[in-house]
């Protein structure tokens, strides 16, 4: 495995999973109640009861001004702070990328969720969890729909343009709430009344054209890479990429810490997590800061305080500069 391939694929990783030694028939042989076995659970459910998750709203990013951290770079351009889960080991790659720019490579993609959101998740759920490293980074884990033997212990946090993000989702458009669900209720089945939806941003056959010809051959459009996605991370999953997780396909993260034995309506709603997003292929990114996920859950004294007034100054001075 090199490291580009650890650095540049975010917590929806298998390579970044395989990196600590986790295969998916150990997940499930050593699947005892607990964490492990409700994983297994989500998984099975987001892909065999897809049509009764939530069509919730998710976070939409339109531009300064809707809530999100923002600076402008010396380009002019715009760039909204979003941060991605990741291990110790890759941590210590993105650190001496601090306030440069990063380059993704051609085939790798990273996912990431809105600086600040996972903050306040757990901060909103504080009986979920104490007041320890391991306890806020498995229930961290646990919101992003990964399983709690990643690893991920660092935040790294970065500005990326939003018309470098797309939604994994039907409804791939960030600036919207509102996902979508075909008529059909089945996954694979978009059209007549999703088609146009199918081809996904106007670069997405550019940014993905190396990522899908050295892995499924297929054509480049968003239904392509939906559907990829999908049957990858089906529990039966086999094959070069397969890494069975509960992926939504609807914007946003699955948190398995509610799953139920018999999933009601209100269960739903509670598996509800966190808006994802995607930086696609070959994009760039600057690195903001790496912070260990528990001094951002206990800050000390506040570490998004500091981080929103770093992001502050950062952007200022990149403002009058530009």
């Amino acid at each position: 495995m090199s490291t580009e391939q650890v650095t540049q694929s975010g917590w929806r990783s298998w390579r970044s999973i395989a990196l600590v030694g986790v295969a998916w028939s150990i997940l499930v042989a050593v699947a005892a109640a607990g964490p492990m076995e409700s994983y297994v659970a989500a998984t099975d459910t987001t892909h065999n009861h897809w049509n009764e998750l939530a069509l919730a709203s998710v976070s939409s990013i339109t531009g300064p001004g809707d809530g999100h951290l923002w600076m402008t770079d010396t380009n002019g351009d715009d760039r909204v702070l979003v941060t991605t889960l990741v291990s110790d080991f890759v941590a210590g790659i993105y650190r001496p990328f601090i306030n440069q720019t990063y380059t993704l490579g051609n085939t790798r993609q990273v996912w990431v969720t809105l600086a600040g959101d996972m903050t306040k998740y757990l901060q909103d759920r504080r009986s979920e969890w104490t007041n320890t490293p391991q306890s806020i980074a498995e229930r961290a884990q646990i919101a992003l729909g990964t399983p709690i033997t990643s690893n991920y212990t660092h935040y790294v946090n970065m500005w990326v343009r939003p018309e470098d993000l797309f939604r994994p989702a039907i409804q791939w458009d960030v600036t919207e709430s509102t996902m979508l669900r075909p008529n059909s209720g089945e996954h694979d089945q978009w059209d007549p009344d999703l088609t146009a939806y199918k081809a996904g941003p106007s670069w997405f056959g550019t940014q993905y054209a190396d990522r899908f010809s050295s892995s499924t051959g297929s054509s480049t459009t968003l239904y392509d890479w939906y559907q990829d996605w999908w049957n990858k991370s089906e529990n039966g999953a086999t094959g070069p990429g397969a890494f069975p997780f509960p992926w939504t396909g609807l914007g946003y993260t699955y948190d398995y810490y509610y799953q139920a034995d018999t999933m009601t309506a209100a269960d739903y709603a509670n598996v509800v997590g966190l808006s994802e997003f995607i930086i696609a292929p070959k994009y760039s990114f600057i690195v903001h800061s790496v912070v260990t996920l528990d001094r951002v859950v206990l800050p000390e004294p506040s570490t998004w305080v500091l981080v929103a007034t770093a992001a502050g100054l950062f952007a200022f001075r990149h403002r009058r500069s530009a």
